[in-house]
C-alpha cells in the first residue's frame, strides 16, 4: 500500500513498537530485534491515510490530526454510519489518531 501510494515507512506517523504477540505471550524475543513502524499495531490504518491524501492530492503530512480533510471526513462517515452526529466525540486510538 505504501509503494502504491508514493511513499516508504518514513511517512508512517504511528510510532513503533514491538508486536502485541510478544507482550501476550511473554516472550523476551522482543528485546531482541529492531522494530520498524511497519511492525506497528495501527501501521494499516496509516498506510490507508497516506494512500487516501495521496489519491485525493492532499498533504500527506499530517494525516492524524483532527484539522485535515481527511481527518473530518472520516468523523462525517463514522457519525453517519453511526447515526450520532451529535453525540459524536473525539478520542484517541492510543496511537497518533485522533478521531
Amino acid at each position: 500500500m505504501l509503494a502504491a501510494a508514493g511513499v516508504d515507512e518514513s511517512a508512517l506517523q504511528c510510532g513503533c513498537h514491538a508486536p502485541g504477540f510478544f507482550a501476550a505471550t511473554e516472550s523476551s524475543a522482543a528485546s531482541s530485534v529492531k522494530w520498524s513502524p511497519l511492525f506497528h499495531n495501527c501501521s494499516g490504518k496509516h498506510a490507508g491515510f497516506l494512500a487516501y491524501a495521496r489519491m485525493h492530492g492532499q498533504p500527506s503530512k499530517p494525516t492524524s490530526t483532527p484539522a485535515t480533510p481527511l481527518q473530518q471526513r472520516i468523523r462525517t462517515i463514522v457519525a453517519r454510519f453511526a447515526r450520532w452526529a451529535t453525540r459524536l466525540r473525539r478520542a484517541s486510538d492510543g496511537c497518533s489518531a485522533a478521531e
